[in-house]
């Protein structure tokens, strides 16, 4: 299933726009990064996904993803 497909299905699930579900993920991705109660093991798991900002895209975040989870069903 493309990343398409997926931001137009939660967003139908959700009654919103796919833009509004990019914007929200952002969101929660920005939260998670700049959070300062997170401990050593979230900061490890964050220092994993590459990104060419300091806080990563959702697109950065879901291929990450995907690639961990290719990685375990093999």
């Amino acid at each position: 299933m493309s990343k398409r497909r997926i931001y137009r299905k939660i967003a139908r699930k959700y009654k919103t726009t796919v833009g509004e579900v990019k914007r929200e993920m952002q969101n929660a991705i920005c939260y998670a990064y700049q959070d300062p109660s997170k401990d050593i093991s979230k900061k490890a798991m964050q220092a994993k996904i590459s990104s060419k900002g300091e806080i990563p895209s959702v697109e950065e975040v879901l291929q990450f993803a995907v690639t961990q989870v290719r990685e375990k069903n093999r």
